[in-house]
């Protein structure tokens, strides 16, 4: 089913390209479980509580759909997005090109994997705005913290210059949950024990092969989404 999406319209291509090394080069770092957060924070702008309310309804629609089968679910689908794009406030559905009908059908990790390719796939590409659009605050860049839209945009556009990413190349992308990526690749470095996951709310970490280098990700629920929370390479 996970290959379903991707061929109806995700545009995400799941079949892992050939790595040059059987994982990534350097062990992935892997945050660590001090502090807390709220679960499920959603989007990049200040949350009030008539927002939540509506994210939660759309997450509950969302949810449904797994229920639905042929017409009915794809009815259910396109009133889903139709709700979704009258939204105000923050991205709390997958992008407009995702298929949603065969996207609510996957489980939370292979939804996890295939929003966290796609934002791998925009950071390669150098996107800024477009890597923002899986963000949610507050959020973690290496150990930094952000807490505003503005910053976080422009912070990304700085990064990415730097990274010359137009000579990177996504391999691959494996999805994991917290206890899994520790037991994987060890305790997390120092300076990332400021990402937190264990507060609260199901949390999964995803790691990419940016041309044989490590990078991970956070991601956490939001509405009938996932969101990238955090970022290290």
């Amino acid at each position: 089913m996970l290959l379903l999406v991707l061929r109806l319209g995700v545009g995400l291509a799941l079949a892992q390209a050939p790595s040059p090394t059987a994982r990534p080069a350097e062990a992935a770092p892997t945050p660590g479980v001090e502090g807390s957060q709220a679960p499920g924070a959603p989007g990049l702008d200040p949350v009030p509580s008539s927002i939540r309310r509506q994210a939660d309804e759309l997450a509950r629609a969302a949810a449904k759909l797994k229920e639905l089968q042929g017409a009915e679910r794809e009815k259910a689908a396109e009133e889903l997005r139709k709700r979704a794009a009258a939204f105000i406030g923050n991205p709390v559905v997958p992008p407009r090109e995702f298929d949603l009908a065969a996207f609510y059908t996957l489980t939370d990790a292979e939804q996890a994997l295939v929003v966290s390719r796609a934002f791998f796939e925009a950071l390669v590409t150098g996107d800024a705005g477009r890597v923002t659009e899986f963000a949610g605050l507050p959020f973690m860049l290496e150990d930094r913290r952000i807490e505003r839209p503005d910053e976080l945009r422009s912070t990304w556009a700085k990064h990415l210059r730097s990274k010359r990413t137009d000579l990177v190349t996504l391999y691959g992308v494996e999805v994991f949950t917290p206890a899994e990526l520790e037991k994987k690749h060890g305790p997390p470095p120092a300076r990332l024990r400021g990402w937190t996951w264990r507060s609260g709310g199901p949390v999964f970490m995803a790691v990419a092969n940016l041309s044989g280098r490590a990078a991970v990700v956070q991601l956490r629920p939001a509405g009938g989404t996932w969101q990238i929370v955090a970022y290290h390479d």
